[in-house]
């Protein structure tokens, strides 16, 4: 004999009515409504306390595995409430930190490459492979023939035997390559 209709009905109602779990969130108004003072440390702990007493476990390991996993979402779930004006003031203190920290990373960054990219003459490797500061006068004079007016500019502002580094600066060299256009901001590229 097979069942009637009537009786098929009445089984998957009576299924559907045993299967009816309140739902997480349920569980967690319910929790706030028992204890509407407490903190959310406090409700974390309670809700906790509700999966131990309601869970069975194998062994401790189970335990322990299941109730990490439990505290982390407690964690992100259960949290103390902020009004909106204190979650803007925090959200714009961590703007103006950032902002404040890219400021100082960009001025540190920018002080590095200045210092990197300062024209250094005197340490300019010319074709003999010598650095500029090292040239006597007569090598400066020898580089003018096929160099240019800069060179030949050294080599009338020092002797023959002495060199650039023990005769000019830095700065007077610098100088002397601004008048004859080798850097700045009218230099020849």
């Amino acid at each position: 004999m097979t069942p009637s209709v009537e009786t098929n009905t009445e089984k998957r109602q009576s299924r559907r009515q045993r299967t009816s779990v309140p739902k997480p969130e349920a569980i967690l108004a319910s929790f706030r409504e028992r204890n509407p003072d407490a903190t959310a440390a406090e409700l974390r702990e309670i809700a906790r306390q509700y999966v131990v007493e309601n869970t069975e476990f194998e062994d401790i390991a189970a335990r322990t595995f299941t109730l990490w996993l439990v505290d982390r979402a407690l964690a992100r779930t259960i949290t103390d409430e902020k009004s909106q004006s204190e979650r803007d003031v925090a959200r714009a203190e961590r703007v103006a930190l950032k902002q404040q920290l890219i400021e100082t990373m960009a001025k540190a960054d920018e002080q590095r490459i200045e210092v990197e990219v300062t024209i250094r003459l005197l340490e300019y490797a010319t074709p003999y492979g010598k650095q500029l500061g090292d040239c006597t006068g007569a090598e400066c004079t020898r580089l003018s023939r096929r160099y240019g007016s800069f060179f030949a500019e050294l080599g009338k502002r020092i002797t023959r035997s002495e060199t650039v580094r023990a005769h000019l600066t830095e700065t007077e060299l610098q100088a002397i390559a601004r008048t004859h256009r080798l850097i700045g901001e009218k230099a020849a590229r």
